[in-house]
């Protein structure tokens, strides 16, 4: 289910790389794996919130596909808004995001116990997330941690 990749990529990266200090610090084997670990567990998490977003989606009486393009067209105000949208719609659009927007809180807790549980903290998460952007080779052993 993609249907807020887009939204809770958001969190992640407000959560995790926004505030990422860059460092280059070497990446022990040791701590790969407890990143790798973290990862997985943020991975159920995202999995987790996309659930509860669809369910306030699907209570608010918006069709997911309405909500999608309403979502995208707010996060690109150059785009056209979508041509069949209501404005009964828009209206539920808003107080859907109220809804989603509350949920947030909770799930960055959740993603950041998830990083502490693995016996990493959330500042050196966030230098492995940066090193990864830009360390193919990190990126491979990374790769191979998770499979």
């Amino acid at each position: 289910m993609k249907l807020f990749k887009k939204p809770f990529t958001l969190i992640l990266a407000l959560l995790f790389v926004a505030t990422a200090a860059y460092s280059q610090d070497k990446v022990s084997d040791t701590e790969l794996t407890k990143f790798a670990n973290a990862y997985t567990d943020i991975q159920l998490v995202n999995e987790k919130a996309q659930k509860e977003m669809t369910t306030v989606i699907e209570k608010s009486g918006m069709e997911i596909a309405t909500f999608n393009a309403l979502y995208q067209a707010a996060q690109n105000p150059n785009a056209p808004a979508p041509a069949e949208v209501s404005e009964q719609d828009t209206k539920k659009f808003e107080a859907t995001v109220v809804e989603i927007e509350k949920l947030q809180p909770k799930f960055q807790k959740e993603m950041e116990d998830a990083v502490i549980k693995n016996d990493i903290t959330i500042e050196r998460y966030q230098q492995v997330v940066a090193q990864l952007q830009t360390d193919p080779e990190l990126q491979q052993k990374l790769q191979e941690k998770l499979q």
